[in-house]
């Protein structure tokens, strides 16, 4: 396979590289089309000038597409510019967003990252999430409502196992995912509304768990 020459600088590039490793996806991407390469970044110290259409050789594409290229160079058309980090999903609990890291190959384990923005509610928390796990592409889990959130505002029933959240806002404790604290069970877990209408109204405690029942029959006998 033959060079690719940058329709900016004029650098070659092998044109296998340019999709494989030589060049980040983003760079790649604006390589292609008339940007620059990672050399001149758009800004070249002399500018490229083609003396034969062998200067516009693609590889194993179409010449036309580095013409193209070449044209829209010449207007300054498109800017060599690094691409925000793109957001796949942002927690509704905590406000920190799962972006895709874009210089990191999409085939890498670590192409996606946590990001806290300034207006997260997180931060004003004074012990926050550990953000030390991989990111997900999807959330932990979505609830009715369809807000999303991340594996550590993810609680789990104490009862039940089903999924709740603390840190959501809740204008009813009938909506999905609302959590109940109880003092009697687990101080880090609390309870769905299921859940909690189960336990007895004196004492708070679940049924098989529950000694007033037990007291009113000793008191009887």
């Amino acid at each position: 396979m033959s060079d690719i020459r940058c329709v900016v600088c004029g650098e070659p590039w092998d044109s296998y590289g340019v999709s494989h490793g030589d060049m980040l996806e983003w760079e790649a991407d604006l390589f292609k089309k008339g940007a620059g390469c990672p050399c001149c970044e758009g800004k070249p110290t002399k500018k490229f000038e083609p003396q034969s259409i062998f200067d516009f050789e693609n590889g194993d594409g179409d010449e036309m597409e580095r013409i193209i290229a070449y044209e829209n160079s010449l207007k300054n058309k498109i800017e060599w510019k690094k691409p925000e980090p793109k957001i796949l999903w942002q927690c509704d609990g905590c406000g920190v967003q799962v972006t895709v890291n874009p210089d990191v190959k999409s085939s890498h384990e670590d192409y996606l990252e946590y990001h806290i923005p300034k207006d997260a509610k997180c931060n004003k928390w004074y012990h926050s999430h550990n953000f030390n796990n991989r990111p997900t592409e999807a959330p932990a889990h979505v609830f009715t409502d369809g807000r999303k959130v991340c594996e550590y505002c993810l609680d789990r029933c104490y009862h039940c196992g089903g999924p709740i959240c603390a840190t959501l806002d809740f204008d009813d404790i009938y909506q999905d995912g609302y959590s109940i604290p109880n003092e009697n069970y687990s101080y880090s877990q609390g309870f769905c509304i299921n859940c909690f209408e189960q336990c007895c109204s004196e004492c708070n405690c679940l049924p098989d768990d529950c000694e007033c029942n037990k007291d009113s029959e000793s008191e009887d006998e």
